[in-house]
């Protein structure tokens, strides 16, 4: 199931915030997947933001257009749970 993969790849990226080496190759996999896509839906955006402190700011900057859009879409969302 994808979305329980991104999470574990997310859970994975904060249980091993002292092994720099593997916290790059997992968040430049998961950055990379990201770009890929043409839209963004709110697992995205989670998973987004939990690597962002990890992205270059250069490759954050050539994507705010595509955030700022998906956030927009997303501004009126109540979690109904």
């Amino acid at each position: 199931d994808i979305p329980i993969f991104r999470r574990m790849q997310l859970l994975q990226l904060y249980l091993q915030d002292d092994k720099e080496v593997n916290n790059q190759l997992l968040v430049e996999q998961i950055w990379k997947e990201l770009q890929s896509y043409e839209e963004w839906y709110l697992g995205d955006l989670t998973l987004l933001v939990g690597i962002l402190p990890y992205v270059s700011m250069e490759s954050v900057l050539t994507l705010t257009d595509q955030i700022l859009a998906t956030l927009k879409r997303y501004e009126s969302y109540v979690n109904i749970k």
